[in-house]
């Protein structure tokens, strides 16, 4: 009948990964998406060691009493199958290329479904948000870092913008570009 996007949704997902497949759920990323489409510098934080070089993070809202700090070194272990991923944006252009040209799934109709939205949601399918004919993506953040992918089919246009602090909207930025 319908649905609404949730973190915990993607969380438990993650569960359900695991226990189906029997691994963690960084070995199935990086056997199932990674590896595949050649994204050499992602990893699942707090499960695997850094593949790139790391930006130093900065938030307001984690030292809201506090003002903005510095929050480099703090990890944010809750956050795994709902945002665990630390990535570059090349590696993000990667995947969602790999995504749309069909290089993640087995039967064509597993796109098809991610991309039919319920009619409660006309704007958000399955794990990927739409944003007009043929444009589609999603934004991400946790504290010191916000993020926004899109991708445009007609004009096979990707768009990553990234911050490393959590003062902004990626998404109204990527919006007006």
């Amino acid at each position: 009948k319908g649905w609404s996007y949730s973190n915990t949704g993607f969380y438990l997902l993650g569960a359900v990964i695991e226990a189906a497949t029997h691994k963690p759920l960084a070995e199935n990323y990086r056997a199932r998406i990674l590896e595949p489409l050649g994204m050499k510098h992602t990893f699942l934080d707090c499960h695997e060691e850094p593949r790139a070089d790391l930006s130093q993070s900065y938030s307001r809202s984690f030292f809201s009493l506090l003002g903005q700090g510095n929050v480099s070194d703090v990890h944010f272990l809750y956050t795994w199958s709902a945002g665990g991923l630390v990535s570059t944006a090349s590696d993000l252009s990667l995947f969602i290329r790999g995504l749309f040209r069909g290089k993640l799934f087995t039967h064509p109709e597993t796109l098809k479904e991610m991309l039919t939205p319920p009619e409660n949601e006309p704007y958000y399918g399955l794990g990927i948000g739409i944003y007009g004919e043929g444009v589609y993506g999603h934004g991400g953040g946790i504290p010191g870092f916000l993020s926004h992918l899109s991708y445009d089919q007609n004009q096979d246009l990707v768009m990553v913008v990234l911050f490393n602090a959590d003062v902004d909207d990626p998404s109204s930025i990527a919006s007006t570009i």
